[in-house]
């Protein structure tokens, strides 16, 4: 039998991992840079990820393994609040979702 106390350390371990590893995602996937991976809303047009690319004066570089990511490219400074504004959901940095750009 598993004692209440043990319970509760492993809790508050596994929480304190949980919250580690996605401060640790965020700073290493924000999308700085040049090059950014763009995320729309799945639920929008197939081409919806060009529009805001375009939108936002940035350039396609590679399609996703979904209609709804790609890689982008501008050399603006301001290119991540132009994507925004322009509707991305998400901006990452390309290297921290490799397998999102792989088709199987």
């Amino acid at each position: 039998m598993v004692k209440p106390l043990l319970t509760k350390s492993f809790g508050v371990v596994a929480a304190n991992a949980a919250l580690f590893m996605t401060v640790m995602f965020a700073a290493f996937s924000a999308a700085s840079g040049p090059f950014v991976a763009v995320v729309v809303p799945p639920w929008s047009k197939p081409d919806n990820v060009v529009s805001v690319i375009a939108s936002a004066d940035g350039s396609l570089v590679a399609q996703g393994a979904v209609a709804w990511i790609a890689i982008a490219h501008s050399p603006n400074r301001d290119f991540a609040s132009r994507l925004r504004a322009a509707g991305a959901l998400f901006l990452f940095n390309p290297a921290a979702i490799p397998g999102c750009f792989s088709r199987k």
